[in-house]
């Protein structure tokens, strides 16, 4: 006596794939061994079942933002926030963006030194270009005061 063919229900593979279930949580489902259920895909499917998965997967990712999507543009009341929330992160890797702080005085100590010596650094810099411009200034005055002195009927302004 052989063994009894299988019958697997495909339309509810694709519900379990797309759902984010893996190979062996749906053949357990269907009480059979995982490879015998990845040859079956490949025999129903003609693809390999790592190919099969990652159609399914894609699909379901696609169903998920398009379901966050409409929740939050307010085109749908149905779902639960929060998990979509948790989908999102746990299946989509989507996460926040956060801003990372040094954790310890030593990383703060070494980022304000960082930014303290670039603006010092900038600082001197306008400091001297300053300066130079002062210098002009002063040589054109001084020069100036020269000339009216040597000629006091047509003094430079």
């Amino acid at each position: 006596m052989g063994r009894t063919l299988l019958d697997i229900d495909w339309e509810k593979v694709d519900q379990l794939l797309i759902s984010g279930q893996k190979g062996t949580e749906v053949a357990a489902y269907f009480g059979i061994h995982p490879n015998t259920f990845y040859r079956k895909v490949e025999e129903e499917k003609k693809i390999s079942f790592s190919e099969y998965l990652q159609q399914k997967r894609a699909h379901g990712d696609g169903l998920l933002k398009a379901q966050q999507f409409a929740k939050a543009m307010g085109y749908t009341d149905k779902g639960d926030n929060t998990l979509l929330i948790w989908l999102g992160k746990t299946r989509l890797e989507q996460k926040e963006h956060v801003e990372t702080i040094p954790n310890n005085d030593e990383s703060l100590s070494k980022a304000l030194d960082k930014i303290h010596s670039t603006d010092v650094e900038s600082l001197s810099k306008k400091i001297h270009e300053l300066q130079a411009i002062i210098e002009e200034y002063k040589k054109k005055e001084q020069a100036n005061e020269f000339i009216s002195q040597a000629d006091p009927i047509n003094p430079t302004v």
